[in-house]
């Protein structure tokens, strides 16, 4: 987004986070390769979720499977063979923003019509927030996070 255009520390300290984006083979070999990227708000998908809570359960602790047989596998190696794969986020060890902005992905557009449609789904939130789910660190487990 804006990351590299904002200069004020105090600023991007305040709204950046970091996770962690990883794939890793499912042949056992091990290999894995893990890239920490910044963030200055996290996009939810609102279709097929009732609250933030499970939107960020999901988009930070299911992974997706990428299959050589569907023609979407990973390769770990320039001219290696494609593998089958895991692929996903994690919230890393620096964390979540001192201000954490969700944004609600709740357009969605149809390639086979060419149609941007809204989805008007219940979406809900508490306004206070008491962390215990797996994605969040032991770190931010006495703390409590409002939400406005």
């Amino acid at each position: 987004m804006l990351l590299p255009e904002i200069d004020h520390p105090d600023l991007s300290e305040l709204y950046r986070g970091k996770y962690d984006s990883y794939i890793a083979a499912l042949d056992g070999s091990g290999r894995e390769k893990t890239r920490t990227e910044m963030f200055l708000d996290l996009s939810l998908d609102v279709a097929n979720f009732g609250s933030v809570y499970d939107s960020l359960d999901d988009m930070l602790t299911s992974g997706e499977i990428l299959s050589e047989k569907e023609g979407n596998g990973w390769r770990p190696e320039k001219g290696a063979d494609k593998v089958d794969a895991l692929k996903g986020n994690s919230i890393c060890s620096e964390g979540l923003p001192k201000v954490l902005q969700l944004h609600l992905m709740r357009f969605t557009y149809d390639w086979q019509t060419q149609v941007m449609s809204k989805i008007n789904d219940r979406f809900s939130f508490s306004k206070v927030r008491t962390c215990h789910n797996p994605w969040e660190f032991a770190k931010f487990a006495s703390h409590q996070f409002i939400l406005t």
